[in-house]
């Protein structure tokens, strides 16, 4: 497949199919790493669902996510991190979780957007799928960075 395809393909399928994509991805990763759940779900549909298959975790509402991102940020802010990435033609976020002074693969969280509004987000808690994305599976971040594009 690889050999019919044209050279830039794969790095075509990385781009945002917008700047308004693009800024809203940008923004949420700021939102995530500045653990203000208040603008991550501004972010969503008040209807947004959020799973993480194959774990019976489902939520849907801004109010259910919002609780559950809460719980997540609570006591730990900057455990986890994100790089912006793409799944399938979707915005998509590669998740780091903090490992020492490292961070290790966790997640791939594949955003759906409607009208300009996040309406699911779909995690896979599956470190394995990094080496699919071309992703590290250990990287650094310092506490300034805040990254949103792979490296």
């Amino acid at each position: 497949l690889a050999a019919k395809l044209p050279p830039n393909a794969r790095d075509q399928h990385l781009m945002p199919a917008s700047a308004d994509e693009a800024a809203l991805v940008a923004r949420y990763v700021r939102a995530w790493h500045a653990a203000d759940v208040d603008a991550l779900v501004a972010l969503m549909r008040a209807d947004v669902e959020m799973a993480m298959p194959p774990t019976p975790s489902w939520y849907r509402g801004r109010d259910h996510v919002g609780t559950y991102l809460a719980h997540l940020f609570t006591g730990n802010p900057g455990r986890l991190r994100l790089v912006a990435t793409r799944a399938n033609t979707k915005p998509a976020l590669a998740v780091y979780s903090r490992d020492g002074a490292e961070y290790q693969a966790f997640a791939i969280k594949v955003l759906t957007l409607h009208n300009g509004l996040i309406s699911h987000i779909t995690g896979f808690v599956e470190p394995e799928l990094f080496s699919w994305f071309a992703l590290p599976t250990r990287r650094q971040f310092n506490d300034e960075e805040q990254p949103s594009t792979p490296n």
